[in-house]
């Protein structure tokens, strides 16, 4: 190994002192030029790198794939009403109106809570009932937000609703499509026990299951105020179901009410509360590979 590395050392010499020798042979001129030639090979690689990555990323550029935000400076939701009703004994209901007003955006989860206030302006805490919770938001949507039964030790004049800040709002490529349609319910006095009733309807016109369906109810005078305001949930509605509702104001006979409304609505950002049944996403029964069941008798 010794002999070959000496070798190897007295060749590298050898043709050292050839170049060397050659190199003297030159004219001063051409040597001079030769040697700037080597020096300028260093340079010239670099430049010709520089230019040519400059050349194929400026030809590329059109085909490359760059992640954006797919929006920015998303609007807070509006509160445009907030109203107060009571059925008396200090026993109040608060709605609120809010509006999304981001075309295309939606939030899910979103924190809330009412503020009551008595004449004073000094906040009334309740005895009873809930004035905290949580809403979703659709894409352009106006939607009611009610703390139906507050029970207070003193009178509330005014109630305000404060909404979560940093809300995380998503962009959504395409939503499902979910029809509530809710009947003119009939409205009546009910004496055993006593309660006004207001009895109706509501259909699940798409062909999505439904873990929850919320029905918020409006009780109007003859000039369209609100006299009362009231919700209840309806659970694991079916594809396209009709279900009947009894919602019951105990304790009130009331012959001040001219009409009502019912608005039914879902939260479709929630995966875990609408999805499709096996049948509607397996296909058709001559689809089914399944070996058949006994019957059962």
């Amino acid at each position: 190994m010794t002999l070959f590395t000496d070798k190897l050392k007295i060749k590298a010499a050898e043709a050292e002192l050839a170049a060397e020798r050659s190199l003297h042979q030159l004219p001063p001129l051409m040597r001079w030029l030769f040697i700037a030639c080597v020096l300028a090979t260093v340079p010239s690689y670099y430049a010709a790198k520089g230019i040519s990555a400059k050349y194929w990323e400026g030809n590329l550029r059109q085909y490359s794939l760059i992640a954006k935000p797919s929006f920015s400076d998303p609007q807070d939701p509006k509160v445009e009403t907030v109203a107060v009703t009571t059925t008396g004994n200090n026993v109040y209901a608060i709605v609120a109106i809010v509006q999304n007003e981001n075309l295309d955006l939606s939030a899910d989860n979103i924190p809330y809570r009412f503020h009551l206030a008595n004449a004073g302006g000094r906040e009334v805490m309740p005895l009873s009932g809930s004035v905290s919770g949580e809403i979703f938001l659709l894409p352009n949507q106006k939607k009611y937000v009610v703390a139906p039964r507050i029970t207070v030790a003193e009178p509330v004049v005014s109630a305000s609703l404060e909404m979560e800040k940093n809300i995380i709002w998503r962009k959504k490529i395409s939503l499902p499509q979910v029809n509530l349609v809710s009947s003119n319910p009939n409205l009546y006095n009910q004496y055993e026990p006593m309660a006004f009733v207001a009895e109706g309807s509501f259909q699940n016109q798409s062909p999505y299951n439904l873990g929850r369906v919320r029905l918020v109810f409006f009780l109007y005078d003859q000039n369209k105020r609100i006299i009362s305001v009231s919700q209840r949930d309806e659970f694991t509605v079916k594809p396209y179901e009709r279900r009947g509702y009894k919602q019951l104001w105990p304790g009130v006979y009331s012959t001040s009410v001219a009409s009502a409304e019912v608005f039914a609505e879902t939260d479709i950002l929630d995966q875990e509360n609408i999805f499709l049944p096996d049948s509607a996403s397996s296909g058709t029964p001559a689809s089914d590979l399944s070996r058949p069941e006994q019957e059962q008798w």
